[in-house]
Parts: C-alpha cells; sequence; structure tokens
C-alpha cells in the first residue's frame, strides 16, 4: 500500500512537472501572428453586445460570428486586462490546458477507479498532440479552450448516469453550453463521441436507464436557452451555427476527412511524400501519433496478463479504442475506407519503400481492433464480420 501511495505522488509530481514544461516552453516562446491577431487581437476588439444588431452590419463585417467562439474571447480578455496582451493571453491559455487535465484525471478516476490511469490520462492530456501542437505551434486558441470541457462533459454523463437528477441535467447543459460557446465547430465534431459514449453506457441496459435518458432530455431543455439562442446571429453567417456546411458532407470531406489511415501517424506528410496533393494531410488534422497509439495498445496488452484482466482496465480501453474507430470511420467522409484504400494503392507506385507495409499494418489492425472490441454474446461471431463489413464499405 505505501508503494501504491509512492507511486501516485510520483505521478502527480510528474504531472505537475509535465504541466511546468509545457507552461515555461510557451510562456518564453515568442508570440506568432496567430497568437497575436488571430486570438488575442480579436478578443481586444470584441463585443458581444453587439452581436445581435452591428452597425457595420451592411457596410462592413458584423460581429455576429465571433459569437462561436464567444467564450474563449472574453476569457482571453479577463487574463488581457491584468497581465497584457500576450503574457495574458499565454496565461489564460495554460490555464485552461490545467483545467483540461485536472477534468481528464477526475473523469478516468471516476470512470476506472483506477488513480494511477487517472494521472497518467492528465498527463498525456498535457503532452498529447491535440493540446500541444494547438497550444504552442499553430496556436489555435479556441481549440486548446474547448478541449477543457471534452473530459468534463463525459464526467458529467458519466455521473448523470449513475444517478440521474435534474441537478446534473443542468450540470449536462451548462458544460455543453460552455463548449458550444467556446468553439462551436468543435462542439459539433464532439457531438457523435458524446453520442457513442451515451451508447457505451446504455450498452445492454437501455431500459433500466430510462431515467437517464429523461436526464438527457432535461440537459438539451436548459441546453437550448444556454447555448442555441444566443448563436442565433451567426445562423445567417457561419450556415448553422458550426462554420461549415452540411450539403451532404461536402465541407466535411474538404474540412475534416483525412486522406489516408497514415494520416494518424504522420502529421507532417514525411511519409506521403511523392503521393499526390489529394492523399497528403493538413498540419495535425487528425493527427494521434505513434507514440499515443503504442502506448495505448501496450496499456491494453499489459491489462490483458493481469488475473481478472476483464475487471481491469480493459473494458475502458476498448471504449476508447471504439470511439477513435468510430471517428475514424465518420472523418473518412462521403466515401467509404474501402474506396479511399484503393485510391490510396492506385496512387502509391511513387511512394517510398516503407509506406505501403505501414499502409497495410495500420489498415489491418483497425479490422483486428474491431474483432477485439466487439463484446461477448451468442453470436459474436457473425455480429463482428458485419461490423468490419460496414466499417470498410459503408
Amino acid at each position: 500500500m505505501k508503494n501504491k501511495s509512492s507511486d501516485l505522488g510520483f505521478l502527480r509530481l510528474l504531472l505537475l512537472g509535465a504541466f511546468g514544461l509545457v507552461a515555461t516552453v510557451f510562456l518564453f516562446k515568442g508570440p506568432t501572428d496567430q497568437e497575436l491577431l488571430a486570438n488575442a487581437s480579436k478578443a481586444v476588439d470584441f463585443h458581444p453586445w453587439s452581436g445581435w444588431w452591428s452597425p457595420l452590419f451592411l457596410g462592413g463585417a458584423p460581429q455576429a460570428p465571433g459569437l462561436t467562439t464567444l467564450l474563449t474571447y472574453l476569457i482571453i480578455k479577463a487574463f488581457i486586462w491584468p497581465f497584457g496582451l500576450v503574457v495574458g493571453t499565454k496565461l489564460a491559455v495554460l490555464s485552461a490546458a490545467l483545467a483540461g487535465a485536472v477534468g481528464v484525471t477526475v473523469f478516468v478516476k471516476d470512470w476506472t477507479r483506477d488513480s494511477m490511469a487517472a494521472d497518467l490520462s492528465g498527463i498525456a492530456y498535457l503532452l498529447g498532440p491535440q493540446i500541444t501542437l494547438r497550444l504552442a505551434g499553430n496556436e489555435h486558441l479556441p481549440v486548446v479552450f474547448s478541449m477543457v470541457f471534452v473530459p468534463w462533459i463525459l464526467w458529467a454523463l458519466l455521473k448523470a448516469f449513475r444517478s440521474p437528477s435534474w441537478h446534473h441535467s443542468l450540470l449536462l447543459g451548462v458544460l455543453g453550453a460552455g463548449m458550444t460557446l467556446t468553439f462551436t465547430k468543435l462542439a459539433v465534431v464532439f457531438a457523435p463521441v458524446a453520442v457513442f459514449f451515451i451508447a457505451c453506457l446504455l450498452w445492454g441496459d437501455v431500459l433500466a436507464k430510462k431515467e437517464f435518458l429523461i436526464c438527457l432530455g432535461r440537459a438539451v431543455l436548459f441546453y437550448i436557452p444556454l447555448a442555441v439562442l444566443p448563436l442565433l446571429p451567426s445562423l445567417r453567417e457561419v450556415q448553422w451555427l458550426a462554420m461549415f456546411k452540411y450539403d451532404p458532407f461536402a465541407a466535411w470531406q474538404d474540412n475534416y476527412s483525412f486522406r489516408s489511415i497514415l494520416s494518424w501517424i504522420d502529421r507532417g506528410n514525411a511519409l506521403q511524400q511523392g503521393m499526390p496533393a489529394a492523399f497528403t494531410s493538413d498540419l495535425g488534422g487528425f493527427y494521434v501519433g505513434i507514440v499515443a497509439l503504442v502506448a495505448g495498445l501496450l496499456g491494453w496488452w499489459r491489462a490483458t496478463r493481469v488475473a481478472g484482466a476483464e475487471d481491469t482496465l480493459v473494458p475502458y480501453l476498448k471504449v476508447v479504442f471504439g470511439i477513435l474507430l468510430f471517428v475514424g470511420w465518420m472523418s473518412a467522409g462521403p466515401r467509404s475506407l474501402a474506396q479511399g484504400m484503393l485510391d490510396f494503392l492506385r496512387a502509391a507506385p511513387n511512394a517510398q519503400d516503407l509506406v505501403i507495409p505501414l499502409f497495410w499494418i495500420m489498415t489491418v489492425g483497425q479490422c483486428v481492433l474491431l474483432w477485439l472490441l466487439w463484446p461477448e454474446h451468442r453470436h459474436r461471431d457473425i455480429a463482428r464480420v458485419t461490423l468490419i463489413l460496414i466499417y470498410l464499405a459503408v
């Protein structure tokens, strides 16, 4: 017991150390045009009270699109006032990153009852590419702020599932509205993940959790006045709140589709040199990273080596990898994954020698993961084959 406490103490120090490392590097890094012009300067000039009716509506640019990042700008404004433009913005972003790491730790601890997994998850959140690249790379600050809400929303869903109440409905509504008003585009993209997590909670127990579904319905009632009504001015400007069109899936293909499975681990297109432009990814779009993938797979493998593995972290890792594959399937856009694979292979003659083996390893690996993820039941094999065919062909 003493050794376990020592390990947890060390992990807490490691979590603080990871935050300190990110903070030190970011604070002393010179500001870029993205930080000054696209985020901090917009926050300085943003006046939310003029979003509904701007005197410049016909002769200039309205404030309405800024409502989709309303909370991001207001938080940055609050930090700029005492600390100045550059330092204030940096401190605001670092505070958001820390709040997100704490949220991940709280959520994983409450979900898995495993303190070590919770602390390691918090460290992974801080050092993972989705935060560090947006924070210190291209400094897409609304993403950093909106990502804070992801673990807290999942935690609130878990609380509502275990103990449905008006209190948890309100909590869900407020957190959902917070993410929507921080960066509406990411909230829309995150919505399928939240639905997938809800489905995992309800698996095999839908009728017994009628109260949970009622709780979710009440949360929607809170969400509408808190998020939808304030964003109505943006309806005309940014295509129903989300800054992209549903026509159908055309803009999704352009903005959110990964061009090949290698985009998961190849942020800078180093592996895909020689490939046509249609198969190179933008910097960091659906980038997962080989470190994150290997760490997750090693964690799964290690958990299966422990006695009573099904009672350890394996079920939770299955949900995490299930969400990853689900998002990957959706982000392929209107084409099926099989069609994308064939297009990739036709265009690959000029690719590097390493590309094709990696492509097949990752492609087959998805099917292997799907085979392992499906829970035990009477017709499991038939269900798994059907799932793989749907995943590849639909």
